[in-house]
């Protein structure tokens, strides 16, 4: 069985295949930079990875083409920004579960 792939793993992977105009577009600027790789560090915080890389790179793909499928039509950056964060949360639901830890009082 292969392990799975770390969080920074993933991240790195999304990045790889995103472009820079993608990257730079879904950037929010609100006191500051918040990049999309802060984002994603972010939302998988508490996280634990479910899939190897292999299983990973495959899920990732899918979920960047379908974002770069309904991000086409869009008309702004906000528009943009949004589907940034539907393609978090499709990274959420399939590469990670959340992690429960147990404190039992005795």
């Amino acid at each position: 069985m292969s392990s799975t792939v770390s969080k920074q793993e993933i991240i790195d992977l999304v990045i790889s295949l995103l472009t820079k105009d993608e990257i730079e577009n879904l950037e929010i600027r609100l006191n500051g930079v918040y990049t999309f790789e802060n984002q994603m560090n972010d939302a998988f915080d508490g996280l634990t990875s479910i899939h190897g890389l292999e299983k990973a790179e495959e899920e990732i793909k899918n979920a960047i083409s379908f974002f770069r499928s309904s991000a086409s039509a869009l008309s702004g950056k906000g528009d943009y920004i949004v589907r940034g964060f539907k393609l978090i949360d499709s990274l959420v639901r399939t590469l990670f579960k959340k992690n429960f830890e147990r404190k039992i009082k005795k």
